[in-house]
């Protein structure tokens, strides 16, 4: 923690440690893809390849960072 108060490292989701959770990992892309989702008002359903599933989440997680 002395480096990260110092600038000398950068601890990413240092407001989470003390949860075992990270923010990163607030998504859950297992339900968002077998349970489909909404992203921009579009409802997606459940992809039926691992391309489109890659995709999806990468939109997915680029929205909730945007938000």
């Amino acid at each position: 923690m002395e480096a990260h108060e110092k600038g000398i490292i950068h601890f990413h989701d240092a407001d989470y440690f003390a949860q075992h959770m990270h923010n990163c990992c607030l998504v859950n892309l297992e339900d968002m893809l077998q349970n489909s989702t909404v992203i921009s008002e579009t409802m997606i359903d459940k992809p039926k390849s691992f391309s489109t599933a890659c995709n999806i989440a990468t939109q997915a997680i680029a929205q909730i960072a945007s938000s």
